[in-house]
């Protein structure tokens, strides 16, 4: 049984957060960043044609609002929910046996199956089983517990990602 014991800082929990949002992090933003970006040319070329269409400028401003939080809104509330969990503080404590994995003082014992992901990231390592998630900092891993989730996962036929969220 592996037992470790940790604290998280913000930038770690922000990161594990977009590692769980991958997906939706990843070419489908890069694509509506493209798209609200080519309507917003469109948009000022036919509004600098015809001026006096003031729709086009609201749509215009909208467009551009719309990239705005979709570049800097969700990134800020990202982050800002991190840091408040960090400054929750707070030691986490997490027991790997062969099976599964217990978080604290539970007795709950989450099993591994196939449907379980490890996602690993620059500095951390994500792992969602069914609901529950579990953020580890790569500080807290040493070779030989790495090594021995691997294995683990490898075993119970769990999916891992590698990630590149920088």
């Amino acid at each position: 049984m592996i037992t470790l014991e940790y604290r998280l800082t913000g930038d770690e929990i922000a990161e594990s957060l977009m590692s769980l949002n991958y997906k939706r992090e990843g070419a489908f933003k890069r694509w509506n960043v493209y798209a609200l970006s080519g309507l917003g040319v469109l948009l000022v070329l036919l509004w600098w044609r015809e001026p006096d269409r003031f729709y086009l400028f609201w749509g215009l401003l909208m467009d551009l609002g719309l990239l705005f939080y979709l570049l800097y809104g969700a990134p800020g509330l990202r982050k800002r929910k991190a840091q408040k969990m960090a400054n929750a503080g707070g030691v986490y404590r997490l027991a790997f046996t062969g099976e599964g994995i217990s978080a604290g003082d539970e007795d709950k014992n989450r099993c591994f199956d196939g449907k379980s992901l490890f996602l690993e990231s620059e500095t951390v390592l994500t792992i969602r089983i069914d609901s529950a998630v579990f953020c580890i900092p790569k500080r807290a891993l040493t070779l030989e517990i790495s090594v021995e989730l691997e294995r683990i996962a490898g075993k119970k036929g769990c999916r891992k990602e590698i990630l590149k969220t920088k």
